[in-house]
């Protein structure tokens, strides 16, 4: 699992995927997202369930076996990913994937995290550009890859609401402890 880093102001972007596309995506099982133009860049997502759903594509037996069992939210961010590159088979080739369809471009998806609770936003055709409060929703509930003693994921907490939760404790390990005068002495 990578971490997600931010290079600037530029460094995510927003991919509405239509359910039952996106819920395939969030199982790690769809690493191909299908695309008509190659519009994309390699770079982390927040990936957005759009508004609708493909009724067709709920009859598709590798969709149905995949998605069995989840909830088919609409209408907000639902995970993060990574896009590692963009293809398009050659003509006359098998697929690279089951989920790839035939003269569209394959964006390559991995490291998918799925949010503990989707965040509803409205989103677009097209990469878009995520709003920072978005984005600091977004990041501030994903969960890290570490996990508790009881194997639960542990989930990353923002700063701003740390120090609101905790005022008057050390935020780093070099501030000085509770009580501590600026002379040196406690």
């Amino acid at each position: 699992m990578s971490t997600l880093t931010n290079s600037g102001d530029d460094w995510i972007r927003g991919l509405t995927v239509r359910q039952p596309w996106a819920a395939a995506i969030l199982t790690g099982a769809k690493t191909i997202e299908n695309r008509p133009r190659a519009s994309w860049r390699p770079g982390w997502v927040l990936l957005h369930a759009g508004k609708s759903i493909d009724r067709w594509a709920l009859s598709d037996q590798l969709v149905a076996n995949t998605i069995r069992g989840r909830e088919l939210v609409t209408g907000a961010v639902v995970g993060v990913a990574r896009i590692t590159g963009a293809h398009q088979d050659p003509d006359g080739t098998d697929p690279c994937s089951p989920w790839a369809l035939p003269s569209m471009w394959h964006l390559e998806i991995t490291d998918v995290h799925e949010l503990t609770e989707p965040i509803p936003v409205a989103g677009q055709l097209g990469p878009w550009r995520p709003s920072p409060d978005l984005v600091a929703r977004v990041l501030c509930g994903t969960t890290t890859p570490l996990r508790s003693h009881t194997s639960e994921p542990v989930r990353k907490t923002c700063a701003e609401a740390w120090n609101a939760e905790n005022p008057g404790e050390a935020r780093f390990v070099s501030d000085p402890p509770k009580g501590w005068r600026s002379d040196g002495h406690a």
